[in-house]
């Protein structure tokens, strides 16, 4: 089959895919937070510390915990009592959303957030449509629109610095809801609301998760021994015949390494119960450890995220960009001036772990800063020139992402390939380099 065949079939997979997905999140040009541009041996994630007995042999299934008691759960973890508290307040109020704390936010973000909960397009979904009743909704992410965000209705946002991104989750629907916000206008310029899906978790949801994996007795009695450490507490997952899949709740998927296997607690946040356990083997990881030292990350956000690249080679023009949570997006591509592609870009990695009990990690891709990504880009974009083994010539975009700690386990390293040829054609690849949480893994 023709290489431009197999791209249509895999672009009309994206494309189809993402109108279902949330935009990314946008940054600013200022204050960008670094992470380290190396890592020291102390850093490198070990097995969780157990103790000198044999841990219990673990289940092949997963293990479904009963419900636990929500006084006794408020009783361990005390930042749930402080929600329940303040969901009560905000529930008995006009607009029943709890939003993201002010001391988190800077003074636009504080701004931002103000403007969208006073739009009633963007609350209205906050109350049930028959009888009125407040629906528990919660402010997730307040971020600076990106240029690849910015639409038509959003078109007064190029190059300001002022535009704001409110994502809004309403646990009872399932439903994200979008307002792009400008502060300097007060206005909201735009209001979108998605269906069944769900935005990236703020910080201290992903500690809750954490809190939830960590307190369980049932984690305890799996181990061995009670933990104090965990990983991936914010990557959303689901598992099958739990209420992650059936009623489509936020799920997260905290999870303790332990020698060479790893166990998944599978956490529920829309009910905030531990709702599975399960086992998965990592395999041998003796000579996996990062010795590379990572690109400044600054570089990458100030001329790869925050600015959209034009290239023009063997008779072919794009833009690209890095995206908050859609890995690398080239648009408005040409060969020899006949246009090719709107836009194109990867939403999401899914890694299966179990085809019959559906449990894995949902992986977005994209800008190490100011992002929603669950594996950042670690490098700036490259341009390889293709031909030189003999092959068609042309040339390839690449960009790769990767966690700091990879290849030890529960840390994913993807890479990102468009390739285009002198003939006209052009084909859009991805590959996974590993290593996972599991050594069964099946990647979408």
């Amino acid at each position: 089959m023709p290489r431009y065949m197999l791209s249509s079939l895999f672009l009309v997979l994206l494309i189809l895919t993402a109108c279902g997905r949330t935009k990314e999140p946008p940054p600013t040009p200022t204050a960008v937070p670094l992470l380290a541009t190396s890592t020291p041996a102390s850093a490198l994630p070990t097995a969780t510390p157990a103790p000198t007995a044999a841990p219990p042999t673990p289940a092949p299934e997963s293990i479904i915990p009963a419900p636990q008691d929500v006084q006794d759960l408020q009783a361990r973890i005390p930042a749930l009592a402080t929600r329940a508290a303040e969901f009560a307040t905000v529930i008995a109020s006009d607009v029943p959303v709890l939003p993201l704390p002010a001391e988190t936010l800077d003074e636009q973000q504080r701004r931002a957030q103000e403007i969208a909960l006073a739009a009633p397009q963007f609350t209205q979904y906050t109350h049930a449509l028959l009888d009125g009743s407040p629906l528990r909704s919660e402010v997730f992410n307040v971020l600076p629109l990106r240029p690849d965000s910015i639409t038509a209705a959003t078109q007064v946002c190029a190059g300001q610095n002022t535009c704001y991104r409110v994502e809004l989750y309403n646990y009872a629907l399932n439903l994200t809801s979008i307002a792009v916000v400008d502060t300097a206008t007060g206005t909201v310029l735009d209001v979108q609301h998605l269906q069944d899906m769900q935005p990236e978790l703020p910080p201290a949801l992903a500690e809750l998760a954490q809190q939830i994996a960590l307190n369980a007795p049932e984690t305890a009695t799996e181990l061995g021994y009670k933990p104090s450490d965990v990983t991936m507490p914010n990557v959303k997952t689901a598992l099958n015949n739990s209420a992650c899949e059936e009623s489509k709740h936020l799920c997260v998927a905290p999870t303790f390494l332990v020698g060479d296997r790893a166990l998944w607690a599978i956490v529920d946040l829309t009910d905030n119960q531990l709702v599975g356990l399960r086992w998965t083997a990592l395999g041998d990881f003796s000579a996996g450890r990062p010795t590379q030292e990572l690109v400044q990350l600054e570089e990458i956000f100030d001329e790869y995220c925050n600015t959209i690249n034009s290239l023009e080679q063997d008779g072919w023009r794009l833009d690209y960009v890095l995206t908050g949570s859609d890995g690398l997006r080239i648009s408005d591509v040409t060969f020899n001036g006949a246009p090719v592609l709107d836009s194109a870009k990867v939403v999401d990695f899914h890694v299966s772990y179990s085809s019959q009990e559906g449990f894995g990690y949902s992986d977005a891709v994209g800008c190490p800063a100011f992002s929603s990504s669950a594996v950042v880009a670690s490098g700036p974009p490259e341009v390889e020139e293709l031909g030189g083994d003999g092959g068609p010539a042309g040339f390839a975009v690449i960009q790769d992402y990767r966690h700091p700690l990879w290849p030890a386990p529960c840390n994913y390293h993807y890479v990102q390939r468009y390739e285009f040829y002198a003939d006209g054609s052009f084909r859009v690849v991805v590959s996974n380099l590993g290593r996972g949480c599991g050594n069964d893994g099946t990647y979408r």
